[in-house]
């Protein structure tokens, strides 16, 4: 695998986008809840993020909204929550993109993001919203590690870069209370399986991922907006 630039511009772009749609929630389409600073470092209420895209069962299937499993993965519930998931996604997409490039990160974020919120839509609680980066943040960690299985020097250097980010991605959500753990391990799954499939397709293919990959997000992202618009704030 080629090193690509030391500066990541996709994982700068992923992450303003996240905070940006964060703002949009939090202090625009919910004006609920108290002053600016709380509605921000406390998000948006549940109904509001389940208007704006949150997945659930009783919504993504029983109502055919299937827009749900990816607007999901744009939103989070709290500026703690965007925060976690930021840094995690600051350390993961920036590696992924060195290592394999933008086309690759967006692909996998999009791919894995997607198999998060399905698994959380079968098997999690059919009632609950799940929002959040995290099932696609697990698949990125997913495909580091795998994709360095036909290669074992450079599976050893992601289980020494990311051990401990896999310790974590075992172990806290066992500790956390109301958190998607179908969402997590249909992440990390996807990321698996994306990774030891992945055969560094010639750059047109990659670029057709890259590109196709930004437009479902941009979709999501302007789903988020149009869905926001219609609460009439």
């Amino acid at each position: 695998m080629n090193r690509r630039s030391d500066y990541p511009p996709i994982t700068v772009v992923l992450l303003l986008a996240l905070t940006i749609l964060y703002i949009f929630s939090s202090l625009v389409f919910d004006p609920s809840g108290g002053g600016a600073w709380r509605r921000f470092f406390d998000g948006s209420s549940v109904p509001v993020l389940a208007a704006l895209g949150g997945n659930a069962r009783v919504l993504t299937l029983e109502q055919n909204e299937f827009w749900r499993v990816i607007t999901a993965a744009l939103l989070h519930g709290s500026v703690v929550h965007l925060a976690m998931n930021g840094l995690s996604l600051w350390n993961l997409g920036r590696q992924l993109e060195r290592l394999q490039g933008w086309q690759e990160l967006l692909f996998a974020f999009v791919i894995t993001g997607l198999s998060g919120s399905v698994m959380s839509t079968f098997f999690g609680n059919p009632q609950a919203i799940s929002i959040g980066a995290s099932g696609a943040i697990f698949g990125l960690l997913g495909f580091l590690i795998s994709v360095g299985t036909r290669d074992f020097s450079a599976l050893q250097q992601q289980l020494v870069r990311n051990g401990s980010m896999v310790l974590i991605a075992l172990v806290l959500p066992a500790l956390i209370p109301n958190v998607d753990h179908w969402g997590h391990i249909g992440g990390v799954f996807g990321g698996l399986v994306l990774g030891f499939l992945y055969r560094n397709p010639p750059l047109q293919a990659r670029q057709i991922m890259g590109f196709s990959s930004a437009i479902v997000l941009v979709a999501g992202a302007a789903m988020i907006i149009w869905q926001g618009f219609q609460l009439g704030f």
